[in-house]
């Protein structure tokens, strides 16, 4: 039969999803206006909006799981957003969608690691991995020694920190197929300089 299902009382619930969400918000405005701009606005045409803006917009869109259309709604209603970036009116669902391509790598990790900062703590436990996942091309090339033509699915992995009491992904790095466990290990750990222990497989 297993154990019962905890039910939560909905407005308790309702109010830690506010208070996280507020959390999530801060910290996001708090880090972009700490990094550069993502992109340069276009020096013609109609005025652009500002690219720090449409950021926050598109993290906030990700990090909360919603649609372009459920993003424009939310930050409507949710007039902190405004109120914290010193605007009247938050970018529609069109420019969020056009501002998501031009996300870079690095600047999500930045982003990543200026929000995380704050939550750093000494002598922390961390565990790395990698996992794949599967591409829809494949690699094919002839081997010599058997006389054959080989063929193979290619797919990306995505290499991973994380604090085992929190949960909380310090860094993390993408890498094709060839890239070694052992190599992206000294890349993630860098610059955590508060590790206790770190477990991994043999890799």
């Amino acid at each position: 039969m297993g154990k019962p299902k905890k039910r939560f009382f909905p407005r308790v619930a309702n109010q830690v999803n506010r208070d996280f969400e507020r959390l999530i918000l801060l910290s996001i405005v708090g880090a972009v206006r700490a990094a550069n701009a993502p992109w340069e606005c276009n020096s013609f045409g109609r005025p652009c909006w500002d690219p720090r803006i449409v950021a926050i917009c598109v993290f906030m869109k990700v990090l909360l799981c919603k649609t372009y259309d459920s993003i424009e709604a939310y930050l409507k209603l949710n007039t902190l957003a405004a109120q914290r970036l010193c605007i009247e009116q938050l970018p529609g669902h069109s420019v969020i969608a056009r501002g998501m391509p031009k996300m870079s790598m690095t600047y999500i990790r930045l982003i990543s690691r200026l929000v995380t900062f704050q939550m750093r703590r000494r002598g922390m436990d961390i565990a790395v991995d990698s996992s794949g996942f599967s591409l829809k091309i494949s690699s094919k090339w002839f081997d010599i020694r058997i006389k054959r033509k080989s063929e193979k699915k290619d797919y990306l992995k995505l290499h991973i920190v994380i604090d085992v009491d929190t949960g909380i992904i310090w860094h993390f790095t993408i890498t094709d197929w060839k890239g070694a466990d052992a190599k992206q290990f000294k890349r993630l750990i860098r610059d955590l300089s508060r590790i206790r222990n770190a477990a991994g497989d043999k890799a």
